[in-house]
């Protein structure tokens, strides 16, 4: 789920796994997420200059 700052909160099972606490952009950047294993996504964005907006999320068993 993206709010309308572009700042993403990732759901899984309709519990809050990760919640974005840095600041919001000035224009839209849309979010790719990569299954890093069963346990761990990698959430980014691809192409941009925010090359270091990069979080690996463990997903809960």
């Amino acid at each position: 789920m993206v709010d309308y700052l572009s700042c993403p909160d990732v759901f899984y099972n309709g519990e809050c796994i990760f919640e974005y606490d840095g600041p919001g952009f000035n224009e839209t950047v849309y979010w790719d997420v990569e299954w890093i294993s069963e346990d761990e996504i990698r959430l980014y964005i691809p192409g941009s200059r925010w090359t270091n907006q990069v979080y690996y999320i463990d997903i809960p068993r």
